[in-house]
């Protein structure tokens, strides 16, 4: 849920500003600019989000995932696109994305259905895996997000990955 919200809004000649957006979530920060124009042909959008100090623990309960991970995490996107509708505005988004997570816990019942074959190697024996780091990064070019880093370290092994989304 969302607390503490404050928002500044500009509607003028076709243009939407909202600068700034704050409000805290999950015990941390959210900061965010949208600006939406329309005119002179398919209507373009920005937008940037910066989520800091996100309590994990307070996102999962407020998403109603009991007991699954606990630590700090943060966010970071900066996107911007044009189109007719939504899905032509994610198809030529362009921009970057970048998450990153500190030392956590994840539990291992939730982690075993996500890792499968992997869940012994990445979360040991006992009840909870401890995460050191979670990075990743992504590039967005048309509409296409490419992992440039996406790490996961744990006590256990260091697992990197690569591979792209089509927004």
């Amino acid at each position: 849920a969302l607390e503490n919200v404050t928002v500044t809004a500009t509607l003028k000649d076709g243009r939407l500003d909202v600068r700034p957006l704050t409000a805290e979530v999950a015990d941390g920060l959210l900061e965010a600019e949208a600006v939406v124009e329309v005119g002179g042909g398919a209507p373009r959008v920005a937008a940037t989000v910066k989520v800091t100090a996100l309590d994990l623990a307070v996102a999962a309960s407020e998403m109603g995932i009991e007991e699954t991970l606990s630590g700090r995490g943060s966010l970071d996107v900066g996107v911007g696109g044009r189109g007719e509708s939504v899905r032509a505005i994610m198809a030529g988004l362009n921009g970057g994305a970048g998450l990153a997570l500190g030392e956590s816990r994840l539990d291992s019942a939730y982690m075993k259905v996500l890792l499968a074959d992997l869940s012994e190697a990445v979360l040991g024996k006992g009840d909870a895996a401890k995460v050191n780091c979670l990075v990743g990064r992504f590039d967005i070019t048309d509409g296409r997000a490419v992992a440039r880093a996406l790490v996961m370290d744990t006590e256990g092994v260091t697992i990197t990955g690569a591979g792209y989304v089509d927004l």
